[in-house]
């Protein structure tokens, strides 16, 4: 009994030691004080038997408390690799496979409101970004995506709003709670902002313009998160059309053309 306790109680050695006494304590003073010829072999042998269940016991923590360890480790691997699965290395922003995660449960939640706030999904693109990167180098290039990466995080900070880099010089934000009214308020002001002083990167001025799409998810207008997604990428690509450096609503977009996403993209608007 007491050798099944050592291998199965080893998280704590005073309590396994504790068992250990009580097991072997009672039976070893009883043979030392028994009057026969006997007992004293016999109290060896047990004498010998504690000192190796002692051994065991402490062999037992240690592996267990090793094991325990190399769990933690790996669970901690795991969650640091799924961590960095969902972010962008370059600029810190959540990348798109965690947007498409995001806005496929917004939307879920949001279906499931009987008095669903509104739901938000801005997508933001930089102007000429390929002249940044022929004029300075990509390595301006990079800090340049950073530098908006940051205003773009300061401009939708609230517990509600999340960011995101969809991929190259697209940025995309997810706001609930809020109308579309509030919504391309916000965006319009990001965009003047961001217009009105140019990014001081390595001795040089790189201005900045974005071209923005903004969209209400609506349940009974887009049948599910990609439906939304389209429509508001083509109201940023009629934003790009009429001009760059302005806001443009999905809504408006669709009904004026500028959201067929179909009719294929003007190679001048990256």
């Amino acid at each position: 009994m007491t050798t099944a306790f050592v291998h199965n109680y080893p998280m704590r050695l005073p309590p396994s030691y504790t068992g250990l006494v009580a097991g072997y304590g009672p039976p070893f003073v009883a043979l030392l004080m028994a009057d026969r010829v006997c007992a004293l072999p016999i109290a060896a042998g047990i004498a010998i038997h504690f000192a190796y269940l002692i051994l065991a016991t402490r062999r037992s923590h240690f592996e267990y408390h090793r094991r325990i360890d190399l769990e933690h480790e790996l669970r901690t691997q795991r969650d640091l690799f799924e961590h960095r699965s969902r972010i962008d290395a370059l600029t810190g922003l959540g990348n798109r496979r965690e947007f498409n995660e995001r806005l496929a449960e917004c939307i879920e939640h949001a279906r499931e409101r009987r008095d669903p706030a509104a739901l938000m999904l801005i997508i933001a693109d930089i102007d000429h970004f390929k002249c940044v990167n022929d004029s300075h180098g990509h390595a301006v290039g990079d800090q340049c995506l950073v530098a908006f990466a940051n205003k773009l995080k300061g401009a939708f900070h609230g517990p509600d709003e999340l960011t995101f880099r969809l991929g190259g010089e697209e940025f995309g934000v997810l706001m609930d709670n809020y109308d579309a009214r509030q919504a391309k308020e916000r965006a319009d002001a990001f965009r003047a902002e961001l217009a009105a002083e140019a990014f001081a990167i390595d001795g040089c001025e790189v201005p900045v313009t974005v071209s923005i799409g903004v969209g209400e998810f609506k349940p009974d207008r887009y049948a599910d998160a990609d439906a939304l997604y389209r429509a508001v990428d083509g109201a940023l690509y009629g934003a790009k059309r009429d001009g760059r450096n302005r806001v443009a609503e999905a809504e408006l977009s669709d009904r004026n053309g500028a959201g067929d996403v179909s009719a294929p993209a003007d190679p001048a608007m990256n």
